[in-house]
């Protein structure tokens, strides 16, 4: 996203992202008091005007494909098609592997689990005993019926449970640290 940090437009449009809890990468040009964060302002607003034919912000692009501005990304948000396009913007071949992969980037803890494993149980009870904020795709109920479309792409075809996807920064809390060694 291409961004001015005054910008109410621009405020807008990263709130829509926000919402997805996805990552994403923000370019600002601008700050708050309108002074320039990149070397070569005018430089970039050419560029900005060469790429997509005006120099209004924000522009946001999902997968190397210009969304557009504010309204086209307000507009995308609401019908579901924003979610859609970073979806299939993140790398794996099958829906389910997006949909993993967009969880444990969204999620300090992301745990694939089963109903019935016992295993799974203990870890979602030392998980809520430590108070961390976690999210758990379960794929089989307690009558180890499949609950998800299919479990192909789990862990590279894993069908194991019980598995725990930390992101970098949850190691920095002493509770999860401390558990995971």
């Amino acid at each position: 996203m291409l961004s001015k940090g005054w910008c109410p437009f621009c405020k807008k449009a990263r709130s829509a992202l926000d919402n997805l809890k996805l990552p994403y990468d923000v370019l600002e040009i601008e700050d708050e008091l309108r002074q320039p964060l990149v070397d070569n302002a005018s430089e970039y607003k050419d560029a900005i005007q060469h790429m997509t034919g005006s120099t209004s912000v924000p522009k946001v692009w999902i997968g190397g494909n210009l969304l557009g501005g504010c309204d086209d990304t307000l507009a995308a948000a609401a019908d579901g098609s924003l979610l859609k396009k970073a979806l299939e913007a993140i790398p794996g071949n099958t829906k389910e592997e997006k949909v993993i992969n967009a969880e444990v980037n969204a999620n300090i803890v992301f745990m694939i689990s089963k109903e019935w494993c016992p295993y799974c149980a203990s870890a979602k009870k030392h998980l809520d005993s430590i108070g961390a904020k976690y999210k758990v795709l379960e794929i089989e109920n307690a009558a180890r019926e499949l609950i998800v479309e299919g479990d192909r792409g789990l862990e590279n075809g894993h069908q194991g449970c019980d598995r725990l996807h930390l992101c970098p920064e949850s190691l920095h809390c002493p509770a999860i640290a401390r558990w995971w060694r």
